[in-house]
């Protein structure tokens, strides 16, 4: 896939689950794409993938509220920032 092509469309899911409510409205097209990636091995695997992804982002926004400690904040925070500018440029 193009790198075009892929900042495009990174760009329009963003935009989508960025408006009210988008997320109970798509969570059952969700469900149903997460049950359609378990039906087959390649499938599961980029379940697997998704999962870490979404574990580690939960991580790092848990170590942006972080109050203890500034440097584990910090760095939480430029991770977090690079992550969401490398999605948003289509590398992720």
């Amino acid at each position: 896939m193009s790198t075009k092509l892929r900042k495009t469309i990174n760009r329009i899911i963003l935009f989508i689950l960025s408006l009210p409510f988008a997320f109970v409205v798509l969570s059952p097209l969700l469900l149903v794409y997460g049950l359609f990636l378990m039906t087959y091995p390649e499938g599961r695997q980029k379940l697997l993938v998704y999962y870490r992804f979404t574990i580690n982002l939960f991580g790092l926004i848990l170590g942006c509220l972080n109050l203890n400690d500034k440097a584990t904040r910090k760095k939480s925070r430029s991770e977090l920032w690079t992550k969401c500018k490398d999605f948003w440029d289509g590398k992720s």
